[in-house]
């Protein structure tokens, strides 16, 4: 028999629904979400797919909630390229795309039909009826469809619940976006459910955390990554107002937990889990090795191989990870299965020579890569450390690995390519690799050259702007770079000095746009004479 489930529920007389700048309650949420679904039922074929776009979390929650009210299904792309965006069209023929400037107009009061407002029930959608169709980030391999039905997202939401017990009135303030599994679970589905604000702010800086914290007084629980955590920790500054934190997509050592929760003043939870299955298992770093399985699945094991079975999953997933089963609900987690290294008879893996790297003084961040083809098991490492040499990282990796483990390349760079939830899909790593090979081009200043003219008679420096333009030059082969956004220089440069440009990998052009396009100029040595960030057109 089919059974519906409430869109909404657990919210108590008062609690506002969403916090968007002043507080919106459950009814003019519904009252804002009927109408649009009333407009996309009408505008989108009954078979059509909604293309949610929005970066405004509320805005997305909105597209979301109405698509689901009208019967049409939501479509979360891996990336925002066009012409990722116009194959997502080609596979789903009559698909429309909603972006936040879209839903501005259902945003005024006077925009909401009569009816929308008269009408203060709960919708009830069908548990069976296909919710969203989520993609896989990448990291692993190409992007793959995976779909979830309302039922499997309210489940979810009850096992986040049931592990963490978040009291009903909590705000919601995720790090992440929407579009993925972990912020779709944690910061859209789970508040609906049980009846939390939804902050409808992104930040993204220790600074806007603290900003977005400060315009609610409800207790807020951060939904967010290690990478945004890490910043934290070496902002320093400690974050009031956090009730508790939940991390995902990639595992925090103990350490690390426990300067996280010194930050936040408040306990730092995990969550395992995938596109595929959602939540699937959760622990506290800071306290705990092991992770405890979430009551709706079960682990089988054979060999190497773990399969993950239960309502939420379509059918048996055989999981990316290695896994150690401690008893039927919890296990120690291993490592990918397909990080393992095995060079000259030595064993390790690369998530284990990553903690080792980023254990390193001064790094900021970086990773081990191991490129498809070419020579067997070479690896590189990518680093992120401004201020320090290439040479110097290789000499503490020397004192905190195995020699045949060692990277060559190392690449000093300035950012590395994190998409929205902090992961390094392998596409964007080998794009790095490869503009780094073109970035070690080795490049001097003649002394002859026109802008040194009239520049420090006898004791001749570069020009910083002249500096800049060679940048910009490099950038525009990589997008449409507007300026530069702020530099810092750290050495002279002198004419026929050897120097060498670096440039991050530009993410998204939502993201590029925000963030901008880092760049570092060293000497030949590894030496920084400047680093700084360019700002790019959206």
């Amino acid at each position: 028999m089919s059974i519906s489930l409430p869109l909404l529920r657990h919210y108590a007389p008062g609690t506002p629904l969403a916090w968007v700048e002043r507080a919106v309650s459950p009814q003019q949420f519904l009252a804002q979400a009927r109408g649009l679904a009333t407009n996309l039922a009408t505008s989108v074929s009954a078979d059509g797919h909604i293309i949610n776009l929005c970066e405004d979390r509320y805005r997305f929650l909105l597209a979301f909630a109405a698509a689901l009210i009208a019967g049409r299904t939501t479509l979360t792309p891996a990336s925002r390229a066009p012409e990722a965006l116009a194959r997502l069209q080609r596979e789903f023929a009559g698909s429309h795309v909603l972006g936040d400037q879209d839903l501005d107009a259902w945003l005024a009061p006077a925009s909401t039909p009569a009816s929308a407002e008269e009408d203060t029930s709960i919708p009830q959608i069908p548990a069976e009826r296909e919710a969203i169709v989520l993609f896989t980030s990448g990291s692993s391999g190409q992007p793959t469809a995976h779909r979830k039905t309302w039922g499997m997202l309210v489940q979810g939401a009850d096992q986040l619940q049931h592990a963490f017990g978040i009291a009903p009135g909590a705000c919601v303030l995720g790090t992440v976006p929407p579009q993925h599994m972990f912020g779709l679970e944690s910061t859209i589905v789970f508040p609906l459910q049980w009846g939390c604000t939804i902050n409808h702010q992104r930040p993204l800086l220790p600074a806007d955390m603290r900003h977005a914290l400060s315009a609610v007084a409800a207790p807020t629980w951060l939904m967010t990554t290690p990478l945004h955590l890490r910043a934290c920790v070496a902002d320093g500054q400690s974050l009031s107002g956090v009730a508790g934190a939940i991390s995902a997509t990639m595992p925090l050592d103990q350490d690390a937990a426990l300067a996280a929760e010194k930050i936040l003043a408040a306990p730092l939870y995990e969550i395992y889990g995938c596109t595929e299955a959602g939540i699937t298992a959760t622990r506290r770093p800071a306290q705990q090795l092991a992770w405890q399985l979430c009551s709706d699945f079960s682990l089988r094991t054979e060999g190497e191989t773990c399969r993950l079975e239960g309502a939420r999953v379509v059918e048996p997933l055989t999981l990316g990870d290695r896994i150690e089963m401690l008893d039927a609900q919890r296990f120690r987690l291993l490592g990918r299965a397909d990080d393992m290294l095995k060079i000259a008879g030595k064993r390790t893996s690369l998530a284990a020579l990553n903690a080792e790297l980023l254990g390193i003084d001064g790094v900021q961040d970086g990773c081990f890569y191991r490129p498809e083809g070419g020579e067997e098991q070479r690896l590189t490492a990518f680093v992120v450390a401004p201020g320090a040499s290439g040479a110097s990282i290789s000499a503490a990796l020397r004192e905190r690995i195995d020699a045949v483990f060692l990277p060559r390349p190392l690449r000093m760079v300035a950012q590395l390519p994190r998409d929205a939830n902090g992961k390094l899909p392998r596409a964007a790593l080998q794009r790095l690799l490869d503009a780094e090979a073109s970035n070690q081009e080795i490049r001097r200043i003649a002394a002859d050259h026109p802008a040194l003219a009239g520049h420090f008679p006898g004791n001749p420096i570069v020009p910083g702007v002249l500096l800049l333009s060679e940048v910009i030059a490099l950038a525009q082969r990589a997008g449409n770079i507007a300026g530069v956004k702020q530099v810092k220089f750290h050495a002279p440069l002198r004419p026929g000095q050897a120097y060498r440009i670096e440039l991050g990998e530009l993410g998204e052009p939502s993201q590029a746009a925000a963030g901008g396009l880092k760049f570092a100029i060293h000497f030949a040595d590894g030496v920084l004479i400047a680093n700084g960030t360019l700002q790019c057109r959206p």
